[in-house]
């Protein structure tokens, strides 16, 4: 909106005139004086930093590191006047965009660097301003422009601040540049209060990747005590450690990273040694996730495992996902290039706590890292069995017992049925398969238990079919001989 159209609007809301059909501003005029920054608790929280643009997102999750919000035709911006902080939202469905309200909140001190975020999930509008000493908050209706609440964060911010909240009900996240590295300041969205300040030293946010990183590759390597530790597929994603060095030798441990289902097998591995323990990445190439692990190096536990932020959830399709890592000092450094963009995030080691994440990285600031040299194989392909599966077989004394067959078909490539049958001794099994155009299937007495009489038992079972298949011929065998029990078309399949 142009300054002369935003003032001139600001005038009218200031004059008492609100769009219709909703709550007034607060009073022309009113303002809130300085609040003090009480004293809050240190508290454990991820440093996390967009090193380009960073737009208004308000679905996912809310991140915002701008002086305007919008979305879905609906803008919130925030402006700077001294100690005046002026915001207002305007409607962009309406042609020529419509204010609906304006209010103006006084500041303690200067300030610059407005930020403004929308979390709609509670109807509340976020800005945020830079003070010398302390950053500054304030919090208004979404639909009102009533003024909800005052911060002001204690941290000595050295530009604008990035507001982040990942999850509904949980803290606004107030992420600032500092002197000594970052500061993250949690605060309740919905009562103002500030729940506690993290900080992060410099060395633990990484804004430029490193050529160093070993890639993600489907089999990994490493050595521990003259040991081989080495990470790739069987039947699961497994680490092994070996004794010796040679990577056949007999493993004293192993431990299963992804268990495996189904035919496919994507996730790649990193692999590292840092004093006594295993660690590095998995993850899947067609997926935007990446976890971090640590391994007991002696005895394979666990000791740490987590998914990393990375550049944080996002809606995707087709995609592709590049991970490296390394260790430095008493961090795993992991470095992502993804189809939704870049990151760098730094985990301590110890505990396997995030330290900070930095995202949309500057392109010089970009390494790629290599295509993986090990693709991990397809699941080879395991024969169907021919035969009968039964999975239950029932049984009822009985001195007249039937002979039945009820059959349907499943699927292309087999049939579901239950046989009905008499059995003496009343432990049938079911045995046979595809013969030619025909499958044959055939019910066998069991030893019999001592006094024992002739039973109607029922048998489930699936059967595979193929092309050929006409029909289903079931016989019983005796003690005298094989005797025809019953016979049925095989159903056809589809409509």
């Amino acid at each position: 909106m142009p300054r002369l159209g935003f003032l001139l609007l600001l005038s009218i809301a200031a004059c008492g005139h609100p769009a219709p059909d909703h709550a007034p501003p607060p009073p022309p005029g009113s303002r809130a004086g300085a609040i003090a920054a009480p004293a809050v608790p240190s508290v454990a929280v991820p440093f996390r930093w967009s090193a380009g643009p960073l737009p208004c997102e308000t679905q996912l999750a809310v991140r915002a590191a701008t002086a305007t919000c919008a979305r879905d035709g609906v803008e919130v911006e925030v402006r700077l006047g001294g100690t005046q902080l002026s915001i207002a939202r305007v409607d962009r469905a309406q042609v020529a965009g419509h204010t609906r309200w304006s209010v103006e909140v006084a500041l303690a001190a200067p300030a610059t660097d407005p930020v403004v975020a929308t979390i709609p999930q509670d109807g509340v509008v976020v800005a945020a301003a830079t003070g010398a000493d302390a950053i500054e908050l304030a919090f208004v209706d979404l639909a009102t422009g009533a003024l909800r609440g005052r911060a002001r964060v204690p941290v000595t911010a050295t530009g604008p601040v990035q507001l982040e909240r990942r999850h509904d009900g949980e803290p606004l996240r107030v992420h600032a540049r500092t002197a000594g590295g970052g500061a993250t300041a949690l605060v309740d969205a919905t009562t103002a209060a500030v729940l506690g300040v993290a900080t992060t030293p410099a060395a633990a946010i990484r804004t430029r990747m490193d050529p160093a990183a070993v890639a993600a590759d489907g089999v990994a390597r490493a050595v521990a005590g003259g040991d081989a530790i080495t990470a790739g597929w069987d039947d699961a994603l497994v680490v092994r450690r070996r004794a010796g060095a040679d990577d056949d030798a007999a493993p004293r441990w192993e431990t299963t990273l992804i268990a495996g289902s189904g035919p496919f097998r994507s996730e790649l591995v990193t692999l590292h040694v840092a004093g006594d323990l295993v660690v590095g990445t998995v993850h899947h190439p067609s997926a935007s996730w990446t976890q971090v692990f640590a391994i007991d190096a002696a005895d394979g536990a666990v000791r740490w495992r987590r998914t990393v932020t990375g550049i944080g959830p996002i809606a995707h399709s087709a995609y592709a996902n590049h991970v490296a890592s390394r260790v430095d000092g008493d961090l795993l450094v992991v470095q992502g290039v993804e189809s939704g963009g870049t990151y760098v995030c730094t985990i301590d080691l110890a505990t396997g706590a995030e330290r900070a994440c930095v995202d949309h990285l500057a392109a010089a600031d970009v390494v790629a890292p290599a295509a993986p040299a090990h693709v991990p194989p397809p699941r080879p392909a395991q024969a169907r069995p021919l035969g009968p599966q039964v999975s239950d077989t029932s049984c009822t004394p009985s001195t007249a017992p039937r002979a039945a067959l009820s059959v349907r078909r499943e699927s292309a490539i087999n049939v579901f049925g239950v046989i009905t049958t008499p059995s003496d001794g009343c432990r049938p099994r079911l045995s046979g398969g595809i013969a030619g155009d025909r499958v044959e299937l055939t019910v066998q007495d069991g030893p019999a238990p001592a006094g024992a009489g002739t039973c109607e038992c029922r048998i489930t079972f699936r059967q595979d079919v193929d092309d050929r298949s006409q029909r289903i011929v079931v016989t019983r065998a005796t003690r005298q001989g094989t005797d025809p029990l019953v016979t049925e078309p095989v159903p056809t399949f589809g409509p």
